[in-house]
């Protein structure tokens, strides 16, 4: 089973825009700590921020656009039929297969453009597991 990976015509104008010779779409999977400052500012008022939820690790996927060139082993190449090759980080390729849900590169934001993958299930993704933990309140 193949991944599918699709750009849409925004996405690939907005590449083509950037003028390089040999666009590459880099998506990797990184992980960002919700207690790793940021959170949510002076808005809580000091009763702290996701109590209960510190060390907690986020799955973020990333998407970049590069100029060719080698890419690492830790990504795997899908071809899509805009010919813009995408690479995908060995780990999100795994969770994009098991999910069987088509992945799609378009662009978001109207002043700040950015590419970003939708359709990828990042539950799987996470290296904390809710499964198992008890939410009872025993009283």
């Amino acid at each position: 089973m193949d991944l599918s990976i699709s750009v849409t015509d925004k996405a690939a104008a907005f590449i083509k825009s950037k003028r390089l010779k040999n666009p590459l779409i880099l998506v990797n999977l990184s992980q960002r700590s919700a207690d790793s400052g940021g959170g949510c500012g002076d808005s809580c008022g000091g009763g702290g921020c996701g109590e209960g939820q510190s060390g907690h690790a986020a799955p973020i996927v990333s998407v970049m656009m590069v100029e060719g060139g080698k890419v690492g082993s830790n990504f795997v190449r899908v071809d899509t039929g805009a010919g813009i090759p995408v690479y995908v980080a060995k780990s999100l390729y795994e969770v994009a297969l098991r999910s069987g849900i088509p992945l799609t590169v378009t662009v978001k934001g109207l002043v700040m453009k950015k590419l970003v993958v939708e359709g990828l299930d990042l539950t799987s993704a996470s290296t904390h597991s809710t499964e198992g933990e008890s939410h009872q309140h025993h009283g």
